[in-house]
């Protein structure tokens, strides 16, 4: 911006001087026209046969609103000493200036038109200097921003424990800062999944050895049915609970993200189901594309189905539905949901609510749903159906299945 003020004030000077010379060479010429006339010619005659009016008394009105054509007169002045310069004239500015004896008056012409005395050059310049400035703001301003666009395309990622990628060499210090900070930051979440899933996994599998002698010491026992029976219930629901602990274990961010074709993905959980004597339907798009861990995505989207099936009742429906870059997932029963006071609750670990609406037990399903989902930068809702049964709804980023 300083180089193109500068460069705009150099042309302005430029243009002032060529203006001056011009003018100059018009008073010359009108001085050799009258001397060479002599006394007894009339100056006016003499001077309209170029263009020009010669005046006895000085002309008088306003001065011209542009400052440049003052300061025109004053170069007059300078080059021509003792002539009485001057400039009047608002529309279309003349020139007067004292002719030379022997004639007595006053020599007028018309200022010079400023669009045929300005110079290519410098307007020129002045394009390429502004073309130059705005092609180097451009690229100092990507320079800046790319990265920052990295960093952000990453973030969403840093809570599965996934580094952001490798910045471009010279990137901005602060840029390179907030780099290494966030490498840390999903360092240490990797970390701390990894060794939170391997006390979880430890502690689940420790657990089932004195769950089998249980259940071998109640058949054993002579007790009477409906005590074991009891007892064989609680050793399921246990055991049950254990197998879901080790499902969040292995959730943790060793799977490698990967491009996954959803719908199919829910198609095979469908059929799995259905071989199984449960009836799933499938409904919307064809095909959606996202990028996620295949493995973890069937436990999350089986858990919300297997939640549906023992908690509801049928029609039990998938949807699926994409929008503005986003896919939906509505995974729908016809069941009589929940209280609608613990909606806010459920996929909290350790909870889990009857089909009556009351709170029952413990329970990892959904819980581990939800993980997955936000490690994927998604979010799961959980609501009673206006036409009754219950609705968990996911929406996820999807991909394109071009990119």
């Amino acid at each position: 911006i300083v180089g193109v003020i500068v460069q705009r004030l150099v042309a302005g000077e430029s243009l002032r001087a060529e203006v001056t010379r011009t003018e100059v060479l018009k008073v010359l010429v009108a001085d050799s026209l009258l001397r060479e006339a002599g006394r007894d010619a009339d100056p006016a005659q003499v001077l309209g046969a170029v263009e020009m009016g010669f005046r006895r008394d000085r002309p008088t009105g306003d001065p011209p609103p542009m400052r440049f054509w003052n300061e025109v007169a004053r170069g007059l002045d300078e080059r021509l000493p003792g002539r009485s310069v001057g400039v009047l004239g608002r529309g279309s500015p003349q020139i007067h200036i004292r002719a030379l004896p022997p004639a007595q008056g006053w020599i007028v012409f018309a200022a010079g038109n400023l669009r045929e005395s300005a110079s290519a050059g410098p307007l020129m310049v002045l394009v390429a200097s502004i073309a130059i400035i705005l092609v180097c703001a451009a690229w100092q301003a990507r320079k800046l921003t790319l990265p920052l666009g990295q960093l952000a395309a990453a973030a969403p990622h840093i809570a599965a424990g996934i580094r952001p990628p490798v910045l471009a060499d010279k990137a901005a210090r602060e840029l390179v800062d907030l780099h290494a900070a966030l490498a840390a930051a999903a360092d240490a979440v990797r970390t701390q999944s990894k060794d939170r899933g391997l006390v979880l996994a430890t502690l689940s599998h420790d657990m089932r050895t004195p769950l089998a002698r249980l259940r071998l010491a109640s058949e054993i026992a002579e007790l009477d049915a409906r005590i074991r029976d009891g007892m064989h219930a609680d050793i399921d629901e246990l055991d049950a609970l254990i197998g879901q602990g080790i499902a969040i274990a292995r959730d943790g961010p060793e799977e490698a993200m990967q491009r996954v074709e959803l719908v199919g993905l829910l198609r095979e959980l469908v059929l799995s189901r259905q071989r199984s004597g449960i009836e799933w339907t499938l409904e919307g798009a064809a095909c959606s594309w996202l990028h996620g861990k295949p493995q973890a995505l069937r436990r999350a989207f089986g858990n919300l189905m297997d939640n549906a099936h023992h908690h509801g009742r049928p029609p039990l429906v998938l949807r699926v539905g994409e929008s503005a870059g986003t896919l939906r997932v509505e995974v729908l029963d016809g069941g009589s949901g929940v209280d609608p006071g613990v909606l806010d609750q459920l996929g909290r670990p350790f909870l889990r609510s009857s089909a009556g609406g009351g709170v029952e037990r413990s329970g990892l399903g959904l819980a581990s749903a939800v993980r997955i989902v936000e490690e994927h930068a998604g979010e799961i809702g959980f609501y009673n159906r206006e036409t009754g049964g219950f609705a968990a709804i996911v929406q996820i980023p999807s991909a394109r299945s071009g990119s």
